[in-house]
């Protein structure tokens, strides 16, 4: 979290609130050229770690869950076995169908004002008119 780029930003983000580490799990970063082993929170630096800090599991404050995660990462202080890609494609899955439902609402409603419309513009123009002398 030393470097927020916008990536990073998504990443941390992503990571935190999906509780995953990596796009397939924590092991993606052991030979990653990007990731240091040193990272930074809450103007704490941690060297020589083995995962990212976004791979530890936090409260909803944004605290680790448990302190002793970046100095020894377990599988019940991190999500270094949880892989983001899975998390995402469970969370796109599992709200997909709202988004469906939604745009089909919208689109059944437009149809509806527009025959609404419509006929009462048919009914306007052919409405007798009384034409005085």
């Amino acid at each position: 979290m030393a470097s927020l780029t916008p990536d990073n930003v998504l990443a941390v983000f992503v990571s935190i609130s999906l509780n995953c580490c990596g796009e397939n799990a924590g092991d993606d970063f052991k030979n990653a050229i990007d990731f240091t082993g040193n990272d930074a929170l809450n103007d704490q630096t941690y060297t020589n770690i083995k995962y990212p800090l976004v791979c530890c599991k936090f409260n909803p404050q944004i605290n680790f869950v448990d302190p002793e995660c970046p100095r020894g990462f377990t599988i019940t202080n991190s999500n270094i076995n949880r892989g983001c890609k899975v998390e995402l494609e469970e969370a796109f899955s599992q709200y997909s169908y709202i988004v469906v439902i939604a745009l089909t609402s919208g689109s059944v409603l437009q149809m509806v004002i527009l025959s609404f419309a419509v006929f009462k513009i048919r009914s306007i123009r052919d409405k007798p008119t009384s034409v005085e002398d």
